[in-house]
């Protein structure tokens, strides 16, 4: 925090207007600053290209805060709970980040966990043997996930793949920024007849739409000549050979 204090009042210099803080998904960036001027910059101070000016900005006793994600009522319960006992804009960061963090790493493995627990339910009795998060941003806000890709093995000369739903559901992804229902169509026909093509298409199709705002980390996992292992692609890459 000692790189971030006088970067601070450098901001504020601009309108004495509230601070927010914004702790991103990946919690290697934080945004701070009035509200109508804001600066992204790395936790050691290094100032970032990534800019955004989309997050909510809620206020809570004299402070403001955004958070880039889902489970609102989370973030709120650490905010007020940290402005109870803070005075400085220096203190209701500290008090505020560090348990905000905690708390969302396990809501997001509570998520991970409860949408296997479902997958292996409906699908018995298959092992997955990789999970494939697609992480974007839709309407103004970060949404967390828009689907988890469970890839499951069935047997030697087969796998099956499955996508569990998180807030939005990948076809209506595709069918709301594609043009008619034949362009959706070709997408979601793959899923069940060419799982591995629906992903790779699937995945282009945001990054052509968002191409700033894809997330990760995506693994994506690809099988080796022999179709009995699975290896793993390097982080990020968004095709298949």
């Amino acid at each position: 925090m000692k790189y971030l204090f006088p970067l601070f009042l450098s901001l504020l210099s601009f309108q004495l207007q509230a601070t927010i803080v914004v702790i991103t998904r990946t919690d290697s960036l934080i945004t701070i600053g009035a509200d109508s001027k804001r600066e992204t910059v790395y936790f050691d101070g290094r100032p970032s290209s990534w800019q955004s000016d989309w997050c909510k900005i809620q206020k809570v006793g004299p402070f403001y805060y955004a958070f880039v994600g889902d489970n609102d009522s989370l973030q709120r319960f650490c905010a007020e709970a940290a402005a109870r006992h803070t005075h400085t804009l220096d203190e209701f960061y500290q008090a505020f980040a560090e348990p905000v963090r905690k708390k969302y790493n396990s809501y997001l493995n509570w998520v991970y966990r409860h949408n296997q627990e479902q997958f292996l339910r409906e699908h018995p009795p298959r092992q997955v043997v990789a999970r494939i998060p697609l992480f974007c941003f839709e309407n103004g806000k970060a949404n967390l996930f828009i689907a988890v890709f469970y890839v499951a093995a069935v047997n030697d000369q087969g796998v099956f793949v499955g996508y569990d739903k998180l807030d939005n559901p990948a076809e209506s992804y595709l069918g709301y920024h594609l043009d008619t229902e034949a362009i959706k169509h070709q997408y979601t026909r793959l899923l069940p007849s060419d799982p591995i093509n629906y992903i790779d298409r699937y995945i282009k199709a945001v990054v052509k739409i968002q191409p700033d705002h894809l997330g990760g980390p995506i693994d994506i996992l690809q099988l080796r000549p022999t179709g009995h292992r699975w290896i793993r692609r390097k982080k990020n890459c968004l095709s298949f050979d």
